[in-house]
């Protein structure tokens, strides 16, 4: 309520010199608002309660997104370890090559969640990815190096056994260079080779 108070004092007409067109006005502010919810209220993706105050992401049996894929799945992480051979370091952390928070849908956070879409590196390695916002997605690898470029060919270059752990089974790459060009066309429309 304070909000609103606040807003109601700060869109009084009266506030503002000029013609009408220059002067704001909390009615036309409130009549938007709810205009924003009715519009909203029309995607798959929110529910809002019948007064229009509240806005939620759409949740449940029916939604978008259950509760229990929301959260990340602890079975690709285990399997990682399984499939590339690799013991748990202190220094080293899972990351996932394109970020879960990207997902739209279900369909999409299981796309994400997936032990393909997953490469161990060094903490200092993932630090420097998460510093550009998890925007190097496109993965290069074969079993000496794994490069992760962003959409205008910036790289970042992890050292395989040194500054990142992943198999060197041809196989195992290959279906990570699938994944990784299947995840990236999915989310981001992208379906292009990048010199990486």
């Amino acid at each position: 309520m304070k909000l609103l108070k606040l807003v109601q004092d700060y869109a009084n007409p009266n506030n503002f010199g000029g013609d009408k067109t220059q002067k704001k006005d909390f009615h036309n502010w409130r009549n938007e608002t709810q205009q924003m919810f009715m519009l909203l209220k029309q995607t798959s993706y929110f529910q809002v309660d019948e007064n229009n105050k509240n806005i939620a992401l759409n949740i449940g049996n029916y939604g978008i997104f259950s509760v229990e894929n929301i959260k990340r799945s602890s079975k690709p992480k285990q399997r990682y370890f399984d499939i590339h051979n690799k013991n748990k370091q202190t220094d080293f952390e899972l990351h996932h090559i394109v970020a879960i928070s990207k997902a739209r849908n279900k369909k999409e956070v299981e796309l994400l969640d997936n032990v393909y879409n997953l490469i161990y590196l060094h903490k200092d390695k993932h630090l420097e990815i998460t510093k550009k916002n998890n925007t190097n997605v496109y993965l290069s690898i074969n079993e000496t190096k794994a490069n992760f470029c962003n959409f205008n060919s910036d790289k970042i270059q992890a050292i395989n056994n040194s500054e990142a752990l992943y198999s060197t089974d041809d196989c195992i790459i290959q279906k990570l260079k699938k994944h990784n060009r299947d995840a990236i066309s999915t989310i981001y429309e992208f379906n292009q080779q990048i010199s990486c």
